[in-house]
């Protein structure tokens, strides 16, 4: 449900675990100049740390029973 909203990646939850994931892959050219390349990462690594900090929370909140997953999504969508 969540992830119908994330822009970027992914979110589970390991059940073996107990922890949440996150999941993001990100396709890059293997021509790019070295500064190309960092830059790119940056952007990347960037937007996958918004996408946590924005949501995950929420769900962790679901993983250790104090919110319902539909609560994640009113919250998410009004």
């Amino acid at each position: 449900m969540i992830n119908s909203i994330v822009p970027i990646g992914c979110f589970a939850i390991n059940h073996e675990a107990g922890s949440l994931i996150y999941r993001h892959n990100y396709e890059m050219l293997m021509d790019l100049s070295d500064d190309t390349l960092k830059a790119s990462v940056d952007l990347c690594l960037t937007a996958a740390l918004n996408t946590v900090t924005q949501f995950s929370y929420l769900l962790v909140e679901v993983n250790e029973g104090e919110r319902k997953a539909q609560g994640v999504f009113d919250v998410l969508v009004p």
